[in-house]
């Protein structure tokens, strides 16, 4: 599958930013999974972990505090309080 644009980010900074495999993230009503061409979606976000692979299938992973995820066919963003890395070279 082609990959699709990712965007992780703070008031403050950009976690991430760029192709993506896939995302999952645990939304207010369970554990979401986004992949290439899912269907427009948009919930909240509970703090927790974002699991994603980059598009050379690299699991990164980061930690949040509270946010919000839209999907679309082509680009999902992640907008959250404050977050941070929690793997090696994960800003793109």
């Amino acid at each position: 599958m082609k990959p699709f644009l990712l965007e992780i980010l703070t008031p403050d900074k950009t976690l991430f930013w760029g192709e993506a495999q896939g995302v999952t993230v645990t939304a207010i009503d369970g554990e979401l999974q986004i992949l290439p061409g899912h269907m427009p979606y948009a919930n909240v976000l509970p703090a927790g972990k974002i699991l994603m692979r980059d598009k050379e299938n690299k699991p990164l992973s980061f930690a949040h505090q509270g946010g919000v995820i839209e999907a679309a066919s082509d680009k999902t963003s992640i907008l959250i309080t404050a977050g941070e890395s929690l793997s090696k070279s994960a800003e793109g």
